[in-house]
C-alpha cells in the first residue's frame, strides 16, 4: 500500500530574468527530491513584493519502503 505526503512552496521570481528558466530550475530542484507537480499558481508582482509561483506538490512512497516510527 502507498500514501501521499503533499507539500506548498514558493518560488520567487527575479523580475530582471526570464522567468521560465527560474521556475524550471525551481521545478526540477523540487522533481529531483522526489516531489511531482500537483498545481501551480502564479502570483503576479506587487509593488511591495516580488513575483512568484506556489506550487503544491506530492510525494508518493510505498509503506514498505518507510522507517519505521519509534
Amino acid at each position: 500500500m502507498s500514501y501521499s505526503q503533499y507539500r506548498v512552496v514558493e518560488i520567487l521570481l527575479d523580475a530582471a530574468k526570464p522567468l521560465p528558466p527560474q521556475i524550471e530550475a525551481g521545478l526540477n530542484l523540487l522533481s529531483s527530491e522526489g516531489w511531482r507537480v500537483v498545481s501551480l499558481e502564479v502570483v503576479p508582482r506587487l509593488v511591495t513584493q516580488a513575483s512568484r509561483v506556489r506550487v503544491m506538490l506530492e510525494q508518493v512512497e510505498d509503506e514498505a519502503e518507510l522507517e519505521p516510527v519509534a
